[in-house]
């Protein structure tokens, strides 16, 4: 017997073209079969692939195995099949001395193995057979793989007769055994297949602990700020060592798989598939004496740099330069960089850059993770690594899931599913995360263009369809930073802060991209802004995003507590206040217009210099027109602060913030009853004139503490601008590096001292995917104790103006109508008189008349003076009162203050000015009105009776 080499490693030699007549020859029989077998070897495993294609499970019972239906191929081309399901029941040893299978054999002997046997089944030789149960009693189920093996081996018939020897002959004997290894000899004879590794599974995931911000966050500073930050990235720092590291390792693995895809020329030297061993002065000896070439990981890299910069490989340049260093370097270039950057981001204003670039790294990590799952490929599959059996699993697997360790899946062709493609990505992406890790570069001095903002997408995209941040060196990634632009030459169109400067003068839709369609962005970085004057931050964003029209707000939040150096956005007060304010406004105004109507019509109403220019007025008043002038002064001057006081009442609260309008309502009642006392002199009117209540509104002070309220709301919600105040009222604050389509891009600063001066310096950035309106920030963190309204204005008028006065201080006796009271008087006497006389003889005849009808009551003589002497009476106390009410208009004190003795004063040498009214003493003033009253008053009832008699008369 003689065991049969695996076919797909000797190729087959050359074959004859069959004649008529041609006497043939098993050689040149069997060289036909040989070429067309290896033929459709190759078909299968290198147009299809190797592996278990369907089924081939394994069910593992208390007493039984079950191995479903199903079919495979071998790396070696053999199909593999079941078409029903069996079960096994029990095993017994088996022998392969007949094949002589390679990888059974361990320094010339066979390695322990079992085959499982139907019910009924004899074992061969006679060999002992255990039950399946009894079997797993003494051994665990976990720690055995079943496989199936098809043995291969030629065996001489030897069967000619003494007649003919038609049926001599070797026969090729193919069978089919389902054999039990044990874990630990599987582990020996497996090989992973360098494109088929299941290292995806053992890779873990990367995750960056995230800054949290919350209203019991002790964030009132940069320094506190940026102790957030660091404690994130430090941490993360760690978290991404292991990650990396088997990126590392599963990129070394892919380096040996794009070798043997044919990508790379191979050398002569080195086989398709060495073998990597700690020996490599020990060869590895095939089952046909062919020797495998061994070479050792540096041996492997050694070939690749003596032939990667001949190769015109489809990987971008920097790839290929790279190529030589890439086992290794992303977790070596990021825990040796990491400290630096960290201690360069703490001192620039960097913080949330590098935590932002640690997020990339965990995205391109990822991104090139998940790139090789079920990477499992094989462009020219190494017939030796599975030739005559398929590994179906372990008996009992302690895992639900299915393992490739212990089963052989399928191998595809890369042209199925485009697996070449896949591996050449998987490379890409490597190199991305390795040249991501190497480009990071924070240095704003030095390539300062200002703020920009760039359209990209959100973060749920790919990290290649997003904006290259502006934190690496320019062009550092053009060529690595998107696989599907590489693959369709269009590395040109990657959006960029630096766009502008290094993209093509042909593409300005990319170096200018805001000028150009945005429909198919959602969101902008903002960059550029890091490290500088949040007034400038502020303005130079403002214009470009309205020059711009981009759907987004902006607003600043200030780290520190420190009101007055806060900028609202808005001046925002309770509309509330805004009613009331234009009502008080409205009631001010129109009680000034009237003001302003009422003076202009006593300018006019006042007696004209002509009329104050009468005998009677001078000998009065003395120099009336000096009266008149200095009240049309005053009203001048009344007028002008009224004229002043006007343009304040269009103005809104805002506006009005620093103005007040008691010291004007102050200013304009001192003059308004200056007027007032000297208009009175001249008018009258029947009703309270507007000069007498200016004083006593209160609408002006109402104003003010309206506009006071406003004031201190306004200031109150300055702190809603505070960075940890806001967060109260708006939580879940994201940073991105820029704003959502829609959304308010946030603004923090911080201030800072430089140089003696305190500057806002922005320190980094937030944003919400909303709109922040007025009232959402319009709310003060503490409610606001409500000032009473101040009546009264702040400085209190003279007293004097308010005090009451006597009675002969009032209009009437200085009034026009009243200037001639004394000769209406006279005449009044001359009239009493004469009615006097004819009343005589009236009551002459009333007496004669009278002494008839009586008869004896009186005599003549005694009625007739009774009369007369009454009526003598009456005139003589009508006359005495009118007199003492001329004399009686100013008195002089001559005794002390003892009422009743005055010296009389001439009613025609009165002082009207306002200065001689004041020089009255308090006691001269009410034994004034006191006299006045009383003769008003015995005048009155003179007049009664005067009026009486007369009656009788009639």
């Amino acid at each position: 017997m003689e065991n049969i080499p695996v076919k797909l490693k000797v190729p087959p030699p050359p074959f004859n073209y069959f004649e008529d007549n041609q006497v043939l020859t098993a050689t040149q029989l069997n060289n036909a079969i040989r070429y067309f077998d290896y033929q459709d070897r190759l078909t299968r495993t290198r147009l299809i692939g190797a592996g278990i294609v369907c089924g081939l499970k394994v069910l593992f019972g208390t007493s039984d195995i079950t191995v479903t239906k199903g079919c495979g191929l071998t790396s070696d081309g053999d199909i593999i099949s079941l078409p029903q399901d069996l079960t096994y029941v029990q095993l017994t040893a088996f022998d392969d001395s007949k094949a002589q299978y390679l990888p059974f054999r361990n320094e010339e002997k066979q390695i322990p193995l079992f085959e499982l046997m139907v019910k009924g089944a004899q074992s061969p030789g006679n060999q002992e057979i255990t039950p399946i149960n009894t079997f797993f009693s003494q051994n665990a189920a976990a720690d055995y793989v079943v496989l199936l093996y098809l043995s291969q081996f030629l065996e001489d018939t030897d069967i000619c007769s003494s007649v003919d020897c038609d049926n001599k002959g070797i026969l090729q004997q193919n069978n089919l055994h389902a054999l039990l290894i044990s874990k630990a000899d599987y582990e020996r004879i497996h090989q992973d297949p360098d494109c088929c590794s299941e290292q995806y599974f053992d890779m873990p995931d990367a995750f960056v602990p995230r800054v949290i911000f919350n209203p019991a966050s002790d964030v009132f500073n940069y320094n506190n700020f940026k102790k957030q930050y660091q404690t994130a990235i430090e941490e993360t720092s760690k978290l991404l060592a292991k990650p990396l590291g088997m990126a590392d390792d599963l990129a070394k693995a892919l380096q040996k798989c794009y070798l043997q895809s044919g990508e790379v020329p191979q050398s002569p030297a080195v086989n398709i598939r060495p073998v990597l061993t700690d020996n490599p002065t020990r060869p590895v000896t095939e089952g046909t004496g062919t020797v495998r070439p061994v070479a050792t990981a540096a041996t492997l890299n050694t070939e690749l740099i003596s032939r990667i910069s001949t190769l015109g490989l489809r990987l971008p340049a920097s790839l290929v330069a790279r190529f030589r260093n890439l086992s290794g370097a992303a977790a070596a270039d990021f825990q040796s960089r990491m400290p630096e950057l960290l201690k360069a981001a703490l001192e620039t204003y960097g913080i949330q850059y590098l935590y932002d670039f640690i997020k990339d790294v965990a995205v391109a990590y990822t991104e090139f993770r998940e790139a090789t799952f079920d990477l499992c490929q094989g462009c020219c599959i190494a017939p030796e690594l599975f030739p005559k059996h398929l590994a179906l699993g372990l008996v009992q697997d302690p895992s639900e899931d299915i393992s490739c360790r212990y089963r052989q899946c399928f191998i595809e062709s890369p042209i199925l599913n485009n697996k070449d493609e896949q591996l050449r990505k998987a490379l890409y992406l490597y190199n991305r995360l390795v040249q991501i890790i190497q480009s990071y570069e924070y240095n704003p001095s030095q390539r300062d263009q200002g703020v920009r903002v760039t359209p990209t997408v959100n973060t749920e995209r790919p990290l290649g369809e997003k904006s290259i941040p502006y934190y690496f060196k320019p062009q550092s990634l053009i060529e690595e930073w998107d696989y599907e632009r590489y693959r369709r030459r269009a590395i040109d169109t990657h959006l960029n802060y630096f766009a502008a400067e290094n993209a093509p003068e042909t593409m300005p839709h990319i170096r200018q991209p805001l000028d150009y369609d945005l429909d198919k962005y959602n969101f902008f970085r903002i960059e550029g802004h890091v490290g500088k004057s949040y007034e400038n931050v502020y303005s130079q964003l403002d214009k470009l995003r309205e020059g711009k029209d981009l759907p987004f707000e902006i607003m600043g939040l200030q780290l520190d507590a420190i009101r007055n150096f806060i900028i609202p956005k808005w001046e925002y007060h309770p509309p509330y206040l805004d009613v009331l304010h234009e009502m008080n406004k409205y009631k001010l105004t129109d009680y000034l217009d009237k003001m302003k109507g009422f003076n202009d019509d006593l300018e006019l109403k006042m007696p004209t210099e002509i009329e104050l220019a009468q005998p009677g007025v001078s000998n009065y008043y003395g120099n009336a027109k000096d009266i008149r002038s200095k009240a049309v002064d005053k009203k001048k001057e009344l007028d002008k602060e009224i004229a002043d006081i006007k343009p304040l009442l269009n103005l809104n609260i805002s506006q009005l913030k620093t103005m007040d309008f008691a010291p004007a309502h102050e200013s304009i009642a001192m003059k308004a009853a200056v007027l007032n006392n000297g208009a009175k002199l001249l008018t009258r009117t029947a009703l309270s004139t507007p000069l007498q209540n200016i004083a006593q509104i209160h609408t002006p002070a109402l104003l003010d503490w309206i506009k006071n309220l406003a004031v201190d709301t306004s200031e109150a919600i300055k702190d809603s601008y505070i960075f940890m105040n806001f967060l109260k009222d708006n939580p879940s604050l994201l940073h991105n590096a820029g704003v959502q389509k829609g959304g308010t891009f946030l603004i923090v600063y911080a201030i800072v001292n430089t140089n003696n001066r305190n500057e806002r310096i922005v320190v980094g950035d937030f944003y919400v995917p909303y709109i922040v309106q007025p009232q959402q920030v319009a709310k003060p963190n503490t409610p606001l104790p409500i000032k009473p309204i101040k009546v009264m204005p702040v400085r209190p008028l003279p007293a004097h103006i308010f005090d009451l006065v006597p009675d002969i201080k009032k209009p009437p006796i200085l009034n026009l109508d009243f200037i001639n009271i004394k000769d209406k008087l006279d005449k009044d006497i001359l009239t009493v008189n004469g009615l006097f006389t004819d009343l005589k003889a009236t009551v002459n005849e009333k007496v004669l008349d009278v002494n008839t009808r009586l008869g004896t009551l009186a005599t003549k003589g005694e009625v007739q003076s009774l009369v007369t002497d009454n009526m003598l009476n009456v005139a003589r106390d009508y006359k005495q009162n009118f007199d003492s009410v001329v004399q009686v208009i100013k008195t002089r004190d001559v005794t002390g203050g003892v009422k009743g003795q005055f010296e009389a004063a001439n009613f025609g040498k009165m002082e009207l000015d306002e200065a001689a009214i004041k020089s009255l003493s308090a006691n001269e003033m009410e034994v004034m009105a006191a006299n006045y009253r009383d003769s008003l008053a015995k005048l009155e009832q003179n007049r009664t009776d005067f009026k009486n008699f007369n009656f009788i008369k009639r």
